[in-house]
């Protein structure tokens, strides 16, 4: 029974963390195997980043980067398991990095939604605390009060249902006063 664990750890799991931090640039860059398609990438600069080559039956290998191996970045063992997940889904069928492509705009597109969620007012006060830094209490609270005095129609609008007609209707005013 302990057989297949020793031949797995044979092809996997080569590098200890030991390793990871000791090593040194050679003068031109190097690949690392790890095993399992993982790498630890060392420039001739000296700086490390993991990297993940994905294998797939009738696609052209792909390498995936998978971050910093630099201090305070990515463990060796957080790179083992970026790795084996990617394996995981590579096995299923999936690009890994088609996936993390698709995952990553599913975030984009959320906060997107949940920014057009914020109304005028919210912005506004995200706007202002770091414009008023430094500035006195009066001076911050005439900026706050004239902002809401001309944009006062405008405060609890959600941002995506304010059109350009709208902010003309604001500036007219302060325009041809």
């Amino acid at each position: 029974m302990n057989q297949p664990a020793i031949i797995r750890s044979r092809s996997l799991y080569r590098l200890t963390q030991k390793q990871v931090e000791n090593v040194k640039p050679s003068g031109k860059d190097q690949k690392i195997p790890d095993g399992g398609g993982l790498f630890l990438r060392v420039t001739a600069a000296g700086t490390k980043r993991w990297s993940f080559r994905r294998r797939m039956v009738g696609r052209p290998p792909r390498d995936m980067g998978l971050g910093s191996a630099e201090q305070g970045g990515v463990s060796l063992k957080q790179a083992r398991e970026l790795a084996d997940a990617a394996r995981t889904l590579a096995a299923a069928g999936i690009d890994p990095i088609d996936s993390r492509k698709a995952d990553a705009a599913a975030d984009a597109a959320a906060k997107q939604e949940q920014a057009r969620q914020k109304t005028f007012e919210q912005y506004f006060r995200l706007w202002l605390a770091p414009r008023t830094q430094g500035l006195s209490a009066k001076t911050a609270e005439i900026i706050k009060r004239r902002v809401e005095m001309f944009c006062g129609p405008l405060m609890n609008r959600k941002l995506k249902t304010i059109t350009s007609k709208d902010v003309l209707s604001v500036l007219q005013p302060i325009w041809f006063d």
